[in-house]
């Protein structure tokens, strides 16, 4: 079949697997390329099958050596059905890991659920039998069942307290949308912290602990965002952002947990990047935009793969950490930078519906947005009449 891209406003709802393929591949050679770190043996990644979770996945992969079991919940391929961006990724992915050597595990389901933590157990325990040193939870979802009770909750990208208007990016039409988000109920927010807080990253330190499986120096990390203040009443002082702060007190619980291992719980706090999550974010985008411009004239910019790398072998497991009074690794310390900052407050302040596709990133934005579903990405042939079944058969052998 031949595929063209399918987007709803900032919503991809297919993909490219050749594109997707160039991508992964893409980011493994940039890794190889760089010095090699000693990092952990085996790594557990809960969402890793897509931005920041593939990114670290194969910093850590190619970069150190590291044998790697991945949760992620995508959506399968068919004969004429491409699936998500992610189940494409996991298998070019596992195809390169196993050129190199490298053990590579995926587990398709909801990490949610108490079954997958088991079936992750159990992996680990056949596969990994000298049990894991890392893990990391990079997960994003709309949607958590509590398997104690059952009740499903959904997560609510709203502000706390009063409305918010602004403009959001609209990837189909290449304009400028006007959005007025009504503010979060008690029960909304109640939800949100359900599913983007920190009760699951316990749940599963919880189990694998008890399995016996976390190894003498174990880490664990969880992924945030915190932004500037442009953005605080969509994400930080927003419902998400209560959920963020309970994700940050459930690392301080886990860091005393792991404290017999010699172990380590940390919350990271990465730059903003274009990814499926943050597509869905109001009045976001914008500011990614411009602020994307900014760090690009400062040659501050970084792809998703180099601020991972960045990360992993400067910070986590390198002599330069950079540590907030919080507790925080702060890789976003660059686009946080005051300057930064300052100059991308300013350019906010000019734009109009007329002058933001001329004076921010916004096609180098949209650009990262096709490539992610992987569409776009140069010295791909998308004349190309692709056989799913056969190029699954094909990357599985």
């Amino acid at each position: 079949m031949i595929i063209t891209p399918k987007i709803r406003n900032s919503v991809a709802l297919n993909c490219h697997p050749l594109g997707c393929g160039a991508q992964v591949i893409e980011q493994i050679n940039y890794t190889k390329q760089q010095p090699k770190f000693v990092g952990p043996k085996n790594a557990l990644i809960i969402g890793g099958s897509t931005g920041f979770g593939l990114a670290s996945r194969i910093a850590l992969a190619f970069g150190a050596d590291t044998n790697t079991l991945n949760v992620s919940f995508e959506r399968e391929a068919g004969a004429k059905k491409t699936g998500t961006a992610g189940f494409w990724n996991n298998l070019y992915f596992q195809s390169e890991a196993k050129k190199s050597g490298l053990t590579s595990v995926d587990i398709q389901g909801d990490a949610f659920t108490d079954e997958i933590k088991t079936e992750v157990i159990a992996t680990i325990q056949a596969q990994f039998p000298d049990g894991i040193d890392l893990l990391v939870y990079s997960v994003a979802a709309p949607r958590r069942t509590d398997p104690e009770t059952g009740i499903t909750y959904d997560s609510q990208l709203k502000p706390v307290g009063k409305a918010v208007e602004g403009y959001t990016l609209n990837f189909t039409t290449d304009e400028l949308d006007y959005r007025s988000v009504e503010p979060a109920s008690e029960e909304e927010i109640t939800a949100t912290i359900k599913v983007m807080g920190g009760e699951d990253w316990q749940r599963w330190i919880d189990q694998l602990q008890a399995a016996g499986v976390l190894n003498h120096g174990f880490k664990t990390i969880a992924y945030s965002y915190l932004g500037p203040e442009v953005t605080y009443a969509i994400y930080q002082k927003g419902a998400l952002g209560t959920a963020k702060a309970h994700l940050a007190e459930t690392a301080t619980v886990l860091d005393q947990q792991l404290a017999p291992l010699s172990g380590e719980a940390a919350i990271v706090v990465d730059k903003a990047i274009v990814s499926r999550a943050s597509a869905y974010i109001p009045m976001l985008n914008l500011y990614v935009a411009t602020v994307f411009k900014v760090m690009e004239n400062h040659g501050k910019q970084e792809t998703t793969i180099a601020h991972k790398y960045r990360f992993f072998s400067d910070m986590l497991y390198g002599t330069h950490p950079e540590i907030d009074e919080q507790g925080f690794y702060r890789p976003d310390a660059w686009e946080m930078d005051p300057t930064i900052q300052a100059e991308t407050n300013a350019l906010l302040e000019q734009l109009t519906p007329e002058n933001f596709k001329d004076i921010t990133s916004y096609w180098e934005l949209k650009h990262e947005f096709n490539m992610i579903n992987g569409f776009d990405v140069p010295n791909v042939d998308y004349t190309t009449d692709v056989d799913l079944l056969a190029l699954i058969t094909e990357l599985q052998a």
